[in-house]
């Protein structure tokens, strides 16, 4: 292999061992970084707010693997995530903090999913006549975030209420608590030895091969794995000069 060759690293790392060290410095490399890199709110612009949604799905998303990290799992359910966020956002700086103890449940239900699965966060019927509505400001205004209001608050083009009760959310005030909230727990796992091993767990659960989802018998997930190893066999040549220079 020529020294001009690039070497691709492994889709997913882990840490070189459970020893505390060596999984602290792991979560600031891999963890802290990656998220500042790739959710820090100065990459949108505020003017023709162009990173709400951006910024509010890699928050949540990662939140959801620190969730799995810190309960040694790589397949955090939707309770982990919610009582991660409920346990380690309630330290934010008020109002905030009190809002996420009460209303993790509706950030995480309301935002995560309805932007991986859809787009938009969406409205959520509740079955009891109301719904559950979203809106995204970037002004940075903390008193503002996760305020939770009724139907009426938001102006309409008729001027009448839209039945919609809504959870606001300031991006850049969710991406500030989430720094620190990743920051900590890379601090705790420097002393913490069975914070350390559980995120070493999880970073090794990752780092494996991860098994295509669905029931074993399913025809769909059989036709969906014949369908990538098709794909696989038909892999482009290895000696494709296009690859790198």
């Amino acid at each position: 292999m020529s020294s001009s060759t690039p070497v691709f690293p492994p889709p997913m790392s882990k840490p070189h061992s459970k020893d505390c060290a060596h999984v602290s410095e792991w979560l600031q490399y891999k963890f802290v970084q990656f998220f500042k890199t790739e959710a820090d709110p100065s990459r949108w612009p505020i003017a023709g707010d162009t990173g709400s949604l951006a910024i509010t799905l890699l928050c949540l998303t990662y939140c959801t693997a620190a969730a799995g990290l810190v309960n040694g799992t790589n397949e955090a359910s939707t309770t982990m995530c919610i009582e991660f966020i409920r346990r380690r956002f309630k330290n934010s700086p008020e109002p905030s903090g009190a809002r996420y103890e009460k209303r993790a449940d509706v950030l995480y239900t309301v935002y995560r999913h309805g932007l991986v699965h859809q787009f938009v966060p969406g409205m959520i019927d509740l079955e009891d006549g109301t719904t559950l509505g979203w809106a995204l400001f970037r002004d940075k205004n903390r008193d503002a975030h996760l305020l939770l209001v009724p139907s009426g608050m938001v102006p309409t083009a008729t001027g009448l209420p839209d039945g919609h009760h809504r959870l606001y959310v300031q991006p850049d005030v969710l991406y500030e608590d989430s720094v620190r909230v990743f920051q900590d727990i890379q601090l705790e796992s420097a002393v913490d030895k069975g914070l350390a091993q559980t995120i070493y767990d999880g970073a090794a659960m990752a780092a494996d091969k991860r098994k295509l989802g669905g029931r074993p018998e399913s025809k769909s997930r059989a036709r969906t794995l014949a369908q990538l190893q098709n794909a696989v066999a038909g892999h482009d040549p290895g000696d494709a000069g296009w690859l790198w220079p």
